[in-house]
C-alpha cells in the first residue's frame, strides 16, 4: 500500500523528493523545513512515541514554521488496539487533547487551530483533532 501511494505521488509530483520511513525514527537537520504535515499518523503510534516524535518534528521546523496534523480526537487515552482496516492489521491508539496540548507547547509550538471533526469511515464515525501549530 505504501509503495503504491509513493508511486502515485511521484507520478503527480515528478520533482518531489519522497521518503518512505518510520516517523519515529526519522532524523533531519534542525531548521530544515518551513512546514511538516502529518495526517492520520499519530493515531497509529504508541502513546509513548507521540511526545518524542512531536519534539523531533518541532526541531526540524524553522522559526515560524508550521506543523499541520491530525491527532486522535477522543477524550480518553488508549493504547494497543489492533484491528483490521483496509484489509490489513493496524495498530490504533490515542491520547487526550489535554496531553496533546502539553506536548505541543512543550515542544515549542503555539497552537493556532485545534478542531475536532467527526469523519465517516464506512459504518463507523471516528473523531480526529485537526491541529495547526507554529514554531515559536
Amino acid at each position: 500500500l505504501a509503495w503504491a501511494q509513493l508511486a502515485l505521488a511521484q507520478r503527480h509530483l515528478p520533482g518531489a523528493s519522497l521518503v518512505r520511513a518510520d516517523i519515529t525514527q526519522m532524523h533531519w537537520r534542525d531548521g530544515s523545513f518551513d512546514a511538516v504535515v502529518a495526517f492520520y499518523v499519530f493515531n497509529h503510534l504508541p502513546p509513548a512515541e507521540v511526545e518524542p516524535t512531536v519534539a523531533r518534528i518541532a526541531r526540524w521546523l524553522r522559526p515560524g514554521g508550521v506543523f499541520a496534523a491530525t491527532l486522535p480526537g477522543g477524550d480518553s487515552s488508549f493504547e494497543g488496539v489492533e484491528d483490521e482496516w483496509l484489509g490489513v492489521p493496524m495498530y490504533f491508539s490515542g491520547i487526550t487533547t489535554d496531553l496533546q496540548d502539553r506536548i505541543l507547547t512543550g515542544s515549542g509550538l503555539t497552537t493556532e487551530l485545534a478542531e475536532v471533526r467527526e469523519e465517516n469511515e464506512g459504518d463507523t464515525e471516528v473523531r480526529f483533532r485537526w491541529v495547526i501549530a507554529r514554531k515559536r
